[in-house]
């Protein structure tokens, strides 16, 4: 008999926490698992690709945070499908998918902390007590982890870290896919900068875009690609027609092709505000290409500063524009940073080590509770 596992993240959309569900559900064990995926708001692209594959992809179509019918058409879903194991995502779900799983008796309950925002006294509050009735909660990042032993006070065994994963092979780009990834962008013949992340507050674009005129005075025609869609979309597009910098910046929306445009970039920026361990910095590393980032959250786990990308201050334009422009202007310089990163991401952080790790723990968590299979 297999371990079933139901997976709860609020959807399947563009972002890096949903990557990840979507890409543990695809490359669980299916002789030792069967997944099943439940989305609570809309099910996004990544469903569609996890249904191809048969694999069970439900969606709560939730309209709002106090939605109580989708709240229990979840609990009805739950106690239709039993599974073993319940492995939430991102805030939302955590604390909607751990309070599901407990009012219907699922033995195992494994929480995923992709980040830490800043949370309420309410959901702190909240937390705390759904923490007490998880088997374990799994961070990406040492920094992380340190941050959550200290706000909710939990056993230091019950949090563990494991790293997120990506398949590596992927980012491996022919001439002819990377040509149609860019053809029809209208970039000028200067080099690319990509940025790929959501627009919203966390992901801080607005100071990448004041960053911008300080790179073109040391780096004209330097294109910028922002590839990702959210709530500050048009108000970045205005920004960058205040700043006077709208003919170098494409704004892309949400795209799929994200390992062509990578392999088309000099370089990968992430100004972020506050972070855990960001995929889209492992999917740059394996497409060799050096990076600039915020030195925030569990980044420096990932980048190190001088080997495999550069790290900055948070809200800090100008250092980011410098370097930004270093890498740009030492070319050979870039190119050691990304064959540095390409075999750190190949070492330490690709999919099969991080499900091998995360099935390890369900297969632990399901003999801590005694359950017979």
């Amino acid at each position: 008999m297999r371990i079933k596992v139901f997976y709860i993240i609020d959807s399947l959309g563009g972002g890096g926490a949903e990557r990840i569900a979507a890409d543990l559900a695809k490359n669980i064990d299916r002789d030792r698992f069967t997944p099943v995926m439940c989305t609570t708001r809309k099910p996004g692209p990544y469903a569609d690709e996890l249904k191809s594959l048969g694999i069970s992809a439900n969606s709560l179509h939730r309209k709002g945070r106090y939605d109580l019918g989708g709240f229990f058409r979840l609990l009805k879903l739950l106690r239709e499908e039993k599974p073993h194991v319940v492995h939430t995502h991102k805030v939302g779900s955590n604390t909607l998918g751990r309070l599901a799983a407990i009012l219907t008796g699922v033995p195992v309950i494994v929480a995923h902390e992709h980040s830490r925002p800043e949370r309420s006294f309410g959901q702190r509050v909240v937390d705390k007590v759904l923490s007490s009735a998880t088997s374990y909660v799994i961070t990406c990042d040492e920094a992380m982890r340190k941050a959550l032993l200290k706000s909710e006070r939990l056993k230091s065994d019950k949090v563990v870290v494991i790293h997120n994963g990506i398949e590596v092979g992927k980012y491996d780009i022919s001439y002819e896919r990377l040509a149609t990834a860019l053809n029809g962008l209208g970039l000028s013949p200067g080099p690319i900068v990509g940025c790929f992340a959501r627009l919203e507050p966390q992901k801080d674009i607005g100071n990448l875009l004041r960053a911008v005129p300080y790179v073109l005075q040391k780096v004209p025609d330097t294109n910028f690609l922002i590839a990702g869609k959210g709530p500050q979309r048009e108000e970045m597009e205005r920004l960058a027609i205040e700043i006077g910098v709208a003919e170098n910046v494409r704004f892309l929306g949400f795209r799929k092709d994200i390992p062509e445009l990578l392999s088309g970039i000099d370089l990968l920026v992430l100004p972020s505000e506050w972070e855990g361990l960001p995929l889209v910095l492992l999917e740059a590393m394996a497409a060799r290409k050096p990076i600039v980032s915020t030195n925030v959250g569990g980044i420096s786990e990932l980048v190190e500063d001088g080997v495999n990308g550069l790290l900055v201050p948070p809200r800090s334009p100008q250092e980011l524009a410098s370097a930004i422009s270093d890498l740009l202007l030492n070319r050979e310089s870039a190119e050691r940073m990304g064959i540095a990163g390409r075999e750190k991401v190949e070492k330490e952080f690709s999919m099969e080590r991080m499900t091998r790790n995360i099935e390890e723990l369900y297969v632990k968590a399901v003999n801590e509770k005694g359950i017979r299979l």
